[in-house]
């Protein structure tokens, strides 16, 4: 499945989450009303300014510089949240690719758009795979994989309250009460070459809720 079709998916699971008049009235209030009159034309160097400065807004906001915390934005290569600030920071750097924008949009719709749980766990877990996507196409670095998968799974399941996201990157080989094969794996392999999605189980008796998807 490509990029765009995964946004789209997580796109139509909003449409379908959101009552109609609710949603255009987020996106009016967001980005602004189209049917309201312009505003009088400004001097060429304010209008310059200012669509520069709406434009650094709009990127903090998608590379969600707002919403994460202080520790993961200051992060020094010793500490534990630095690998998140390294994907987050390859994220802002790759908004220009489909990968990097389309991961950065599935995050922010993620934290910020107010909806149902079980739509919510669906649109972390569309998130996931175009994590998993982004990070290869982009060639992040195993060892950051390894160690900002957990991180961003544990950040992400602090917006659930009945469900948590788990990564599987630690695991090598394949559990089928854990993992589910993606279209292409060798079914007989009991290897795991690559995660594909994020987990996601249940807070209270830890039951998987949906499995991950890897490719052997």
């Amino acid at each position: 499945m490509s990029d765009s079709d995964l946004l789209s998916g997580i796109l139509d699971t909003l449409v379908a989450s959101v009552e109609p008049a609710e949603l255009r009235a987020e996106i009016a209030r967001r980005l602004g009303d189209p049917s309201r009159p312009t505003l009088p034309q400004l001097p060429e160097n304010e209008t310059t300014e200012t669509a520069s400065a709406a434009a650094n807004g709009v990127l903090k906001r998608l590379v969600l510089d707002d919403i994460l915390d202080e520790a993961i934005l200051s992060a020094r290569p010793n500490d534990r949240e630095f690998p998140l600030r390294i994907l987050f920071g390859q994220i802002g750097e790759s908004l220009g690719d489909d990968g990097g924008f389309g991961l950065a949009t599935a995050l922010s719709f993620f934290f910020r758009v107010p909806m149902e749980e079980e739509t919510k766990v669906r649109v972390g877990l569309e998130a996931s795979k175009l994590y998993y996507l982004f990070v290869e196409q982009n060639d992040v670095g195993h060892e950051i994989v390894r160690q900002a998968s957990p991180l961003l799974a544990a950040l992400m399941s602090t917006q659930l309250d009945k469900v948590k996201l788990e990564s599987v990157d630690h695991l090598s080989t394949f559990d089928s009460a854990l993992n589910e094969r993606i279209a292409g794996s060798m079914s007989t392999s009991p290897e795991i070459k690559a995660p594909r999605s994020f987990l996601a189980r249940v807070k209270a008796n830890s039951m998987v809720r949906s499995r991950a998807l890897v490719r052997t």
